[in-house]
């Protein structure tokens, strides 16, 4: 059996829709993963947790905090505390300790809402948030980034009133 290759635009380099693979949110939960142990806390399995867990409809964007890591991988939180930082300062996570938020502001760069439901969605889950800064820097953010203006219509109408755009 031949392994396949990726598919290659013209000019030799690999698509952009096929250089990435889906995971599955399960992973952390997976039998089979969970019983090879406690995987070691560094900033690359920090950001492995954080890209395939945040819970939520939102990509990127999640009332959490380093308490869905503890529970999630079995860490310390001095562990967590340290890796994040690396991540932090990298410029890869932005967090509120609290009210608890966390958000990967790339995520949505690579998960682009394909509907107007999940448009609104989005904007619904947002604006059930807790309140702070980091909630309205990641709207705006998530909002300046949807490629579409009627997904950015529907998510903005949605964020402001709780509505569908009509």
């Amino acid at each position: 059996m031949t392994p396949t290759k990726p598919h290659r635009d013209g000019k030799g380099s690999v698509r952009p829709e096929d250089r990435y693979w889906k995971v599955s949110r399960r992973l952390w939960a997976d039998e089979w993963w969970t019983g090879l142990g406690v995987p070691p806390c560094t900033p690359h399995t920090v950001w492995l947790a954080l890209l395939t867990s945040l819970p939520g409809p939102v990509p990127g964007l999640a009332p959490v905090g380093i308490g869905h890591l503890l529970d999630l991988c079995g860490w310390e939180p001095g562990e967590v505390s340290r890796a994040l930082t690396v991540i932090e300062d990298a410029g890869k996570v932005k967090r509120s300790r609290h009210p608890a938020l966390i958000w990967l502001p790339n995520a949505v760069r690579h998960n682009q809402p394909t509907k107007p439901n999940q448009a609104t969605g989005w904007g619904q889950a947002i604006r059930a948030m807790p309140e702070c800064e980091l909630r309205k820097e990641a709207a705006d953010h998530i909002e300046n980034a949807i490629n579409s203006d009627d997904l950015r219509r529907a998510f903005r109408c949605a964020l402001d009133t709780g509505q569908r755009a009509p």
